[in-house]
């Protein structure tokens, strides 16, 4: 339905005389028109009429009507369960809260992801993806009914690199007592938080 603009053309003849007036009506929205030609975009799905009626020179009138039917779109919609993970071992999943109102016919719905990071196929309703870097993703979702309308949404994914632990000591062995040093030789991203904490500190 988004977007639709039907555009109608007057076929009409006379054997004699000439076509002189022309009057075009649609609804929803109400518009009228006069010209050869008459553009309607129409505000709701379903069945809808367009009519005709022209006027030759001498007072003749006839009426024509056009019916068209505007397919409704489904409503995309999805929430990442964990939008942002750690790089090691992600796993994002989709939950999918997308409808296809009985306006639109109703019915299923097929799912089309793009993911940010270059994968892009069909899949499950509540899909689930793993990102080979670290970095903020933008995922969308297209979803498709059965008459071939479509929505789309869209979730940022965040992928935030694991750091890396390590932990040096001045002396492997102490007597009770007597302070000795650790050094954190840690790796990390500045999206990175690393902890330190110590066993047996009092």
């Amino acid at each position: 339905m988004k977007g639709n603009a039907f555009t109608f053309r007057d076929l009409s003849s006379v054997v004699i005389g000439n076509i002189a007036t022309r009057t075009w009506s649609a609804t929803n929205p109400n518009k009228t028109g006069s010209g050869a030609t008459f553009v309607q975009s129409f505000a709701i799905p379903g069945t809808h009429s367009v009519q005709l009626i022209v006027g030759t020179n001498d007072g003749c009138l006839d009426t024509a009507v056009s019916f068209v039917k505007v397919n409704g779109h489904p409503i995309a919609k999805f929430t990442i369960d964990k939008p942002q993970q750690c790089d090691k071992n992600n796993l994002f999943q989709v939950i999918n809260a997308s409808v296809n109102p009985a306006s639109s016919g109703g019915g299923n719905l097929w799912y089309y992801y793009q993911w940010g990071d270059g994968n892009a196929a069909w899949d499950a309703v509540d899909a689930k993806h793993a990102f080979g870097q670290y970095g903020k993703y933008t995922v969308q979702m297209v979803a498709k009914n059965a008459a071939g309308c479509f929505d789309t949404a869209n979730q940022t994914a965040a992928v935030y690199l694991t750091p890396k632990s390590q932990v040096t000591t001045s002396l492997s062995e102490v007597c009770e007592g007597q302070l000795f040093t650790l050094s954190d030789g840690c790796q990390s991203h500045p999206d990175s938080i690393a902890a330190f904490a110590t066993a047996g500190a009092t």
